[in-house]
């Protein structure tokens, strides 16, 4: 008989769900499990005493939570990802001490906030319960801290991460953070300059699209927060290699967006739709970065 440490049971716990080849309902029992263990090593161990291996543990831990927030997983899985981010709220997610850095700590955010906007009605309701376990102190005067619907908890999420950011004397590695969400998927890819090639059943196959993402007013929230943010700290202190990267990134987005709007035939928003839509989100997040961008280079 052997008897194992928490770390240690965390540890093979963690390897079983990163090698998992059994049922659904298996994984999703396995992953609960997992993240309780966690909290509770989380609240019992002091930031200082946490060692080497549990550090590693945790971002094991959160790498795999992130996984189960994806669009393609089943909903079962994000169901259960949505409580277990939940629950992490006050212990990881909100905690003074950054206990996951602030890197996984802002992922762990975002994939909340995917699931606020999953087509699941079950999942956004699930995600939203999120403003039930917010810290007393965190709490804005007029803003509810009972149950809300997904879209207010969205918008109350973006504010409290903010919040957050300036808490964790983080304000400049959070804007880089948000202006990278902002600016979408196609950040990644300074060169792209080509039309959008996207598949006509887009439009019509529920499972390739999520209607309830709605990319425009998540900029828009995201661009928005982000300018009250900017005009209440005045000095993020951003560095100016990382304005010049963003900038380099929303200028070829730009630029991208614009030849391809070029190469649709007349009247795209009926003849090209999808196209469209699409590179007119990307012409609007590179606009709105832009902008924000300004703001902080004369800030």
């Amino acid at each position: 008989m052997t008897s194992l440490s928490c770390l240690e049971v965390l540890e093979h716990l963690l390897t079983l769900l990163e090698t998992s080849t059994h049922s659904v309902e298996l994984y999703c029992a396995a992953l609960s499990l997992t993240s309780q263990l966690v909290l509770h090593l989380a609240e019992s161990t002091p930031q200082q005493d946490v060692s080497e291996a549990a550090v590693v543990c945790l971002s094991r831990w959160g790498a795999l939570v992130m996984q189960g927030c994806a669009e393609d997983q089943p909903a079962e899985v994000k169901l259960v990802s949505a409580e277990v981010l939940v629950k992490a709220v006050p212990t990881l997610l909100t905690a003074p001490a950054l206990p996951l850095g602030i890197t996984h700590t802002v992922a762990l955010w975002k994939s909340l906030f995917t699931l606020l906007q999953d087509e699941d009605q079950d999942v956004r309701d699930g995600a939203a319960d999120f403003t039930c376990y917010i810290p007393a102190h965190l709490h804005n005067t007029g803003v509810s801290t009972g149950a809300v619907s997904p879209p207010v908890a969205l918008e109350m999420g973006v504010g409290l991460l903010c919040q957050l950011f300036q808490m964790w004397g983080q304000l400049a590695a959070g804007m880089v953070n948000l202006i990278q969400w902002l600016l979408g998927d196609e950040q990644s890819d300074t060169r792209c300059e080509e039309s959008l090639d996207l598949d006509e059943e887009f439009l019509f196959e529920k499972g390739d699209l999520n209607l309830w993402a709605e990319p425009l007013l998540w900029a828009r929230m995201l661009h928005r927060h982000l300018s009250a943010l900017v005009s209440v700290t005045h000095s993020p202190d951003v560095s100016a290699a990382e304005l010049d990267r963003l900038s380099a990134i929303a200028k070829s987005n730009a630029l991208a967006a614009q030849r391809s709007m070029k190469a649709l035939p007349a009247l795209p928003q009926f003849s090209a739709t999808i196209e469209y839509a699409k590179i007119s989100l990307r012409k609007e997040r590179a606009s709105l970065a832009l902008n924000l961008l300004d703001t902080l280079r004369s800030s």
